[in-house]
């Protein structure tokens, strides 16, 4: 609306204290003025601006947006008439915030804090003392953790506020997280504000206010930073569970269709004096469409190992397909009991193995030579799951990849706070 555009009234003051000239922007609504010739407070809502307090205090930090300073955010014009920097009283660690006007719609912050931005209004509700509990609270259906308490204070301040404000003022603060939401209560033996704080870019900021300088340097992940785009990772997870559901779907029809059929089987004995140690089966036939084929082997050895080369063999062909598979069982008994390790049961599976007529070639070796005897057994159009877990594991990749990134970032964020979710018992 062109109305919300329209430029505050300038009232134009002398300063009591330097004779500089002071504007006013929020003339009726302004409280305290601080001349930004020599920082002297004056209260606004005397006529002749009544100076309070004589101010030396100095700026720690270099200003971003100059007073009267417009800049379009919200879908409204904002003029900056105000700054204060503070710091926790605690660690000494300094931000600053601009106070930002518009005739219609009030007052709003623009707060910076190691380079990161928020742009705060006071809350049209406080949260219910009902939602409140040590480290978290809810408010509009959002759960916002509890980041950091302590005492601010102001340590420099320039131009108007809607209230009495000085260098040395100081309340308690509580920050509390939801990302891009920070909602902020700040209370002292008088009353209580609370107020909610939006995540800005920089780049937001600088296109508003159409700022020249070079922005602050940012520095770490901010309490309210938003990681990355929240809609594009509930899509990756959507569609995460969308192909599980798919492998899962296609996992029961292909198990539903198997025949496992069985096309061969047959016992061998092996024993170190034979001459021919290849043993080759009688011809069978695989039916159907191109399928798998599974071999399995039963290696009656105890304390010894039976490794079996075969080969599947197309007598129409000659194509020759590997088989390979081995078994090994050892067990015994010592001060702790009996024990057993390994198993005399292995299977090996091949895809693709069109139908026709095959025969086998069986080669064993064994670990010490003893005599001994061995089962093949052959099926046809059988169960498997590798492909599932396969596919299983490299669809895992992407979102675990997200969600390590995620957790890492998180870490990052809370590691400036006293009530970190990630900390351990002793490192509190």
């Amino acid at each position: 609306m062109a109305g919300e555009d329209s430029k505050p009234a300038v009232h134009a003051f002398v300063c009591p204290n330097c004779g500089g000239q002071i504007a006013l922007r929020a003339a009726g609504q302004t409280v305290t003025v601080v001349c930004k010739h020599c920082s002297a407070v004056m209260d606004a809502t005397n006529e002749d601006l009544r100076l309070i307090q004589k101010s030396k205090s100095k700026s720690f930090r270099s200003q971003v947006i100059d007073l009267g300073a417009r800049g379009s955010l919200r879908g409204a014009v904002w003029e900056t008439i105000g700054y204060i920097e503070r710091k926790d009283v605690g660690s000494g660690f300094l931000w600053s915030e601009y106070l930002l006007f518009n005739p219609q719609k009030g007052f709003r912050w623009l707060v910076e804090s190691d380079g990161h931005w928020s742009f705060v209004e006071t809350a049209k509700s406080p949260p219910a003392a009902s939602t409140m509990h040590l480290r978290k609270l809810r408010h509009l259906d959002r759960t916002f953790d509890l980041f950091q308490a302590g005492e601010a204070s102001v340590v420099f301040v320039l131009g108007e506020f809607y209230w009495l404000v000085r260098a040395g003022d100081s309340v308690y603060v509580q920050d509390y997280v939801a990302p891009p939401l920070m909602l902020s209560k700040e209370y002292d033996k008088t009353e209580t504000i609370w107020s909610m704080g939006e995540y800005l870019t920089a780049l937001e900021v600088r296109d508003a206010f159409k700022i020249a300088t070079r922005m602050p340097l940012q520095i770490g992940i901010a309490p309210n930073q938003p990681i990355g785009n929240a809609d594009g990772r509930a899509a990756i997870v959507g569609m995460y569970f969308l192909s599980i559901l798919f492998f899962l779907v296609v996992q029961a029809v292909s198990a539903a269709t198997a025949t496992e059929t069985k096309v061969f089987e047959q016992t061998y004995d092996y024993s170190p004096i034979d001459v021919e140690k290849t043993k080759v089966s009688p011809p069978f036939h695989l039916d159907g469409r191109t399928s798998n084929v599974q071999l399995k082997l039963f290696g009656a050895v105890t304390n010894n190992w039976l490794e079996l080369q075969g080969d599947l063999v197309n007598d129409s062909t000659g194509e020759t397909i590997e088989l390979n598979t081995g078994v090994e069982f050892y067990q015994g008994a010592d001060s702790d009991g009996p024990w057993s390790e390994g198993n005399q049961f292995a299977d090996t599976v091949v895809s693709s193995v069109p139908s026709g007529t095959y025969h086998l070639n069986l080669e064993p070796s064994v670990g010490d030579s003893t005599p001994t005897n061995y089962r093949v057994t052959l099926h046809r159009n059988v169960t498997t799951w590798s492909n599932f877990w396969w596919g299983f594991l490299l669809l895992s990749l992407f979102p675990v990849a997200v969600l390590f990134r995620t957790r890492m970032i998180e870490t990052q964020r809370w590691s400036q706070s006293d009530f970190s979710p990630y900390s351990s018992g002793d490192d509190e």
